[in-house]
């Protein structure tokens, strides 16, 4: 480990195992306690932020990262083992928070009204599924919980996906509040996560498929490989309910976030997903496998959907 301070969940949440807390009606998943000692070298912290993301449909087939906050020190970690889709990736980085990121940050904790509802953190008994879990120690806040969704399900294409997603994350989750804000707030301070997700899929310099609840999306970039910034890509969507098809032509998106170096170098872009427009319509295939079409600010679709190669 490069960074005694980093992997604390990364490490300790995949070995867990199952804990002592009694399994809900339907023995999906069961509540795993949090050891009371995970930060003990940190005790005269002030602030403490700890954020686990992991998402995979087998225990092979799986990224995990890490957003850690200790006081004003950012912390960051990805990992992903080599499998057919997926590129080895292990990422680790740190940097000093400014004042401004560390009020927002606190700002966001304030205001989210966290609140803990069960003791321990739901595992599932299956391995398709992604979990959060968030854990926050301060002078004014102690959280320890988490929540998760299915990854491999028979969707109801009645309802959104998001919307699908949301209700499973509330009916397992032991935290209560707006632990959405939360969570994007810190993802925000990961500005590398996007360009780690481009580099995951092995695919993205090819043809690769994402399949959502509505539409099988086929992305075809034509600029050859290693190019993170083509105005050459090809879309080609297809309605699963009607096999009605669309083709676009659009370009890579990046992000470009402000400079947050120490030193002289500047915070380069990040790839975020690709663009396409068909009229006043704008699609967005993102690199986390959300599609959405828009018409100004009306949103008229958003799904998640797992990619895919050819």
């Amino acid at each position: 480990m490069k960074n005694n301070l980093l992997f604390i969940l990364l490490i300790l949440i995949p070995s867990l195992g199952f804990g002592q807390e009694a399994q809900d009606e339907a023995n999906l998943y069961e509540y795993v306690p949090v050891e009371k000692n995970l930060y003990q070298r940190h005790e005269k912290a002030k602030l403490i932020v700890d954020y686990y993301n992991t998402w995979g449909i087998s225990t092979g087939e799986r990224y995990s990262y890490e957003i850690l906050v200790i006081d004003n020190m950012l912390m960051l970690a990805f990992t992903s083992p080599e499998t057919t889709d997926f590129n080895e990736i292990s990422f680790e980085t740190k940097r000093v928070l400014s004042k401004e990121q560390i009020d927002s940050l606190i700002q966001v904790l304030n205001i989210s009204k966290l609140k803990q509802l069960k003791n321990g953190i739901p595992e599932p008994s299956f391995s398709g599924y992604a979990k959060q879990v968030l854990i926050i120690k301060s002078e004014n806040l102690s959280i320890a919980g988490g929540m998760f969704y299915s990854t491999i399900v028979e969707s109801d294409a009645n309802t959104p996906i998001d919307q699908q997603v949301k209700a499973e994350e509330k009916s397992n989750s032991s935290i209560g509040g707006d632990y959405g804000a939360v969570f994007k707030a810190l993802d925000n301070l990961f500005v590398e996560k996007n360009d780690l997700l481009h580099k995951l899929y092995k695919y993205h310099s090819e043809s690769s498929k994402l399949a959502t609840p509505s539409f099988i999306v086929t992305i075809t970039p034509n600029c050859g490989e290693g190019v993170d910034d083509c105005n050459n890509v090809d879309y080609s969507g297809v309605n699963r309910k009607n096999k009605k098809s669309l083709g676009l032509k659009g370009r890579d998106l990046l992000h470009c976030p402000e400079d947050l170096s120490q030193g002289t170098e500047k915070t380069h872009c990040h790839h975020i997903g690709y663009e396409f427009r068909n009229g006043n319509t704008v699609y967005f295939v993102g690199d986390d496998g959300v599609l959405e079409v828009k018409q100004g600010a009306k949103v008229l679709l958003k799904e998640r959907g797992k990619w895919g190669s050819e």
